[in-house]
């Protein structure tokens, strides 16, 4: 099985923006976001035929049906004057009451969520496919009067961002395990800028960057952490963390595994891929919508100004709430001092 994809005179990168390119050089022509919109949707379920009755109501959901009909001919009459005639090839099988994109096209999404031939399981792979993730999925583009597309949008970005993490993980880990802690620590860098709240990836950017024999660099990560959590939410990272840096500062980090029950391992990472694979299988029924409930609760103990004293305090409560939003469904998204972030639904 190849390592890289095969070669298209088409291809359309959707990571970090949107760019279609034809026989390397840029297509110009693809200039308004509902254009944007529809070739990326068209390209990304690509699997299935697309009423145009539910293509247009997904674009154009304040237009009445037949003006929303209209926009949807224009536009792929557009999609097919800057894509078709210059490149000799036909992208879009239109028929009187259905749409489908021919696979005949590069999508860097595609290559990135494991949904092309080119999938090889191996470190290469990984690397490559990683370095294709240059930011989220279609960013800046943006549907307010779409609600239909943009959950389409959320979702895919959502599950896309976690593929993200779990392969930077996952190469980061094993680069440290093989000892070689820089190139472990480029990985580990680069999920603490995705997740700069998650104070696991925090723990392992330190914890690296000691190993390095650079424990001034995990400091001063370390430090621009605290500011960030005194900012933003008026916290200091936990126990865990805090202990870490002391160690560090103290020259007393032995090399030893960090995170191990926390690391992703092959099974999590398939399992990114098969919730990319069944967001796109649910997409279609533009018109589903979920509810989520988010709670933020803060626990303050009183007349006590020592942060190590609160936080030995504020454990077993902490703790407590933990178990009882669990106990309902809930999930944690992330503990900071005293407070508790959670989600349910």
């Amino acid at each position: 099985m190849p390592l890289f994809p095969p070669r298209h005179d088409l291809e359309l990168m959707l990571l970090g923006g949107f760019d279609a390119r034809l026989s390397g050089r840029p297509v110009d022509g693809i200039f308004y976001n509902k254009m944007r919109a529809l070739l990326a949707y068209l390209a990304v379920e690509r699997e299935q035929d697309h009423n145009r009755e539910v293509l247009a109501g997904l674009l154009w959901s304040d237009n009445d049906p037949t003006t929303a009909r209209g926009n949807l001919r224009r536009t792929l009459a557009d999609l097919r004057r800057v894509l078709e005639l210059p490149s000799g090839n036909v992208l879009f099988s239109a028929g009187k009451h259905t749409l489908r994109f021919v696979p005949n096209i590069y999508v860097d999404a595609m290559d990135f969520a494991g949904r092309t031939s080119a999938a090889a399981e191996n470190q290469l792979h990984e690397e490559r496919i990683i370095a294709l993730y240059r930011g989220e999925f279609l960013s800046g583009l943006s549907l307010p009067d779409s609600p239909d597309f943009e959950d389409w949008l959320q979702m895919h970005r959502e599950a896309l961002h976690r593929r993200a993490l779990a392969l930077l993980e996952q190469l980061s880990n094993r680069y440290m395990h093989m000892g070689d802690y820089s190139k472990a620590l480029q990985f580990a860098l680069r999920y603490a800028e995705m997740e700069p709240w998650n104070e696991d990836a925090l723990r392992r950017v330190m914890r690296l960057y000691a190993l390095n024999g650079q424990n001034s660099s995990a400091i001063v990560q370390y430090e621009a952490c605290c500011r960030l959590l005194k900012k933003e939410l008026g916290a200091l990272p936990n126990k865990e963390t805090r202990h870490l840096a002391e160690c560090i500062r103290n020259g007393e980090l032995r090399e030893e595994s960090p995170d191990t029950g926390r690391s992703f391992d092959k099974a999590l990472l398939n399992t990114a891929e098969s919730e990319m694979q069944t967001v796109s299988k649910a997409i279609p029924q533009p018109s589903e919508r979920r509810q989520v409930t988010v709670l933020y609760c803060e626990l303050t103990p009183s007349a006590i100004d020592d942060p190590d004293e609160v936080m030995e305090l504020l454990g077993l409560p902490q703790t407590r709430c933990t178990e009882i939003i669990r106990q309902f469904s809930g999930h944690i998204v992330q503990t900071h001092g005293g407070g508790l972030l959670a989600y349910f639904g």
